[in-house]
């Protein structure tokens, strides 16, 4: 037998091994977001973050991917409320177990915002409405802040974001009316 292989069959081999794991790669990427796509929690989430006195300080948007066999998420943060962070962006990691929603958060540019979220589901609320705490690092008091959030699922683009920057907009129109007047 000759054992020499041609040049022709080298090439040939070649593409079909590159084709091959092409193919490979795109039906893995097809199956994950098959499972992405099927899974009720995968979508828009609007999270709201409470100050001291209870009132919403801050709002986000969260884009969710959520892994229906490993209970698994991940995803993005967009900063909407106030208006002055609107370009603060995040990525996310967690899981969902049972009436849990455990979450890792970290910044996609240069600041120091990142941490840890606990979400609880309590029956009486909304079907995809969690309640907790996230864990907030204070540099100068050396000490761990606990902030109260709560995370709920939208169908939607949310009005609610809309609304709470229009409100902020007034607040701060309201400042700067205050302050004419005071120098007048």
């Amino acid at each position: 037998m000759n054992d020499i292989i041609t040049m022709p069959a080298l090439i040939v081999a070649l593409v079909i091994g590159i084709v091959a794991a092409a193919l490979f790669e795109l039906g893995k990427y097809f199956v994950q977001n098959l499972i992405y796509k099927r899974s009720e929690y995968s979508g828009n989430w609007i999270n709201y973050i409470y100050g001291e006195s209870g009132e919403i300080i801050k709002v986000d948007k969260l884009k969710i991917k959520h892994n229906k066999k490993t209970e698994e998420f991940k995803g993005s943060i967009i900063r909407k409320v106030p208006l002055s962070h609107t370009h603060r962006k995040w990525k996310c990691k967690g899981v969902f177990y049972k009436n849990v929603m455990l979450m890792v958060f970290w910044p996609k540019e240069n600041i120091h915002s990142y941490g840890v979220a606990y979400f609880q589901h309590f029956q009486q609320d909304e079907d995809y409405k969690y309640s907790g705490y996230y864990l907030k690092y204070k540099e100068a008091e050396k000490d761990i802040e606990k902030v109260k959030i709560d995370i709920k699922q939208v169908d939607f683009e949310s009005d609610d974001c809309l609304y709470f920057q229009q409100r902020q907009k007034q607040q701060a129109e309201v400042a700067t009316t205050a302050d004419t007047k005071k120098g007048d």
